[in-house]
């Protein structure tokens, strides 16, 4: 069974690692249908650096998660040239 995007944010912070992640640079996360990017910190600040580093508008919406007891920040990037250019940049 896949985890959800809490469930992967829980227990990658939960082994150790706090850095910012991204989450499907290899093409497999989806939202009805769609490949999706998920930019994901544990700081206001590193959510927004995400954003500068791949040049997501500044009026794009940071939503503010809380699951059991973590609190973190992500953007979905449903730009399909958006995605594109992360997953390759990251395929590099």
């Amino acid at each position: 069974m896949a985890l959800t995007e809490q469930e992967w944010v829980y227990e990658y912070f939960h082994s150790g690692k706090r850095s910012p992640v991204i989450l499907g640079t290899r093409g497999t996360w989806v939202i009805q249908d769609q490949r999706v990017v998920i930019l994901i910190a544990f700081s206001l600040t590193d959510i927004h650096v995400l954003k500068d580093i791949y040049n997501v508008s500044k009026n794009h919406p940071i939503r503010e998660v809380k699951y059991k007891g973590l609190h973190y920040f992500a953007v979905n990037i449903v730009n399909k040239t958006t995605v594109e250019l992360i997953i390759d940049a990251w395929s590099e």
